[in-house]
């Protein structure tokens, strides 16, 4: 925190990356070390350090807690319960492993659970439920510099706002993903951001730009082969019912967006008024 509070960042992640260079005993010490480490490398714009510290810290965090098996086995369970369709075992799955994963301050996967929980929430219609655990999650992981859970929990709140009919929280929302998701170069991540964004900006009556955007997604799907999932079909289905079955007066819109990379269409996404 001394270096955080006064701005001191490029000094304090010299003396940390010293301290973890001069002994590698994976104790609590160097948890702590990692955990600061992802905070500063987070708060000077290095995305992808903050998450491979952050990442580092979480599993050692599980190690010395004891808790490693058990978070992984709950992890699983709960998974397993989501592809069956049973959500209420899911979601009690999640909730026991969110109680171990905060017991061993296992930053990554606390933020995992309220995700997922989060999802859960939403495909059952408590959109409420999901927009509290998200606004809990997100200044939970910026403190941490979790910069790949921060990324997915603005998805997910742009997601849970399009669905409560905020358009422009939900545009606000997935443009910071996408902008993040690239910086980590999550590129599915920030595709699915753009598609998100598509959709609200469609909402919001400009169709055109949302034309361009979702035509940009699509042939960053088909150069990943990247397929869509159930929400993804959702989420994109809501465009293309406003844009028109057969897209007429956006067809052009459209092909110009198929011949963008992801960055570019972000940048005509931030340039909306």
């Amino acid at each position: 925190m001394y270096w955080i509070v006064r701005g001191l960042y490029a000094e304090g992640r010299h003396w940390i990356e010293r301290a973890l260079a001069l002994d590698e005993k994976r104790d609590e010490t160097r948890r702590r070390l990692l955990s600061a480490l992802g905070t500063l490398a987070y708060a000077q714009g290095d995305r992808r350090a903050a998450v491979a510290a952050s990442d580092e810290a979480a599993l050692l965090a599980s190690d010395l807690g004891g808790e490693t098996e058990t978070i992984a086995r709950l992890r699983d369970q709960a998974v397993a319960a989501m592809q069956k369709g049973d959500l209420q075992t899911a979601e009690e799955l999640f909730h026991e492993r969110l109680g171990v994963a905060i017991a061993v301050d296992n930053g990554v996967a606390t933020s995992s659970c309220r995700l997922n929980l989060a999802d859960i929430a939403r495909k059952s219609r408590r959109l409420e439920t999901a927009g509290e655990l998200l606004g809990e999650n997100l200044p939970f992981v910026r403190s941490r510099g979790q910069a790949r859970c921060e990324a997915y929990t603005l998805a997910s709140m742009a997601e849970t706002n399009l669905y409560r009919d905020r358009h422009q929280e939900s545009g606000d929302n997935a443009l910071l993903g996408a902008d993040l998701a690239l910086q980590i170069r999550d590129n599915p991540l920030a595709v699915y951001c753009l598609e998100l964004l598509a959709a609200a900006t469609a909402a919001r009556g400009d169709l055109d730009r949302a034309a361009t955007i979702l035509g940009a997604t699509d042939a960053a799907r088909e150069t990943m082969g990247v397929d869509l999932d159930e929400d993804e079909v959702a989420i994109r289905a809501t465009t293309l019912e406003r844009l028109g079955s057969e897209r007429g007066p956006f067809a052009e819109a459209w092909e110009q967006g198929r011949r963008l990379d992801i960055p570019s269409a972000l940048e005509i996404a931030k340039a909306a008024p």
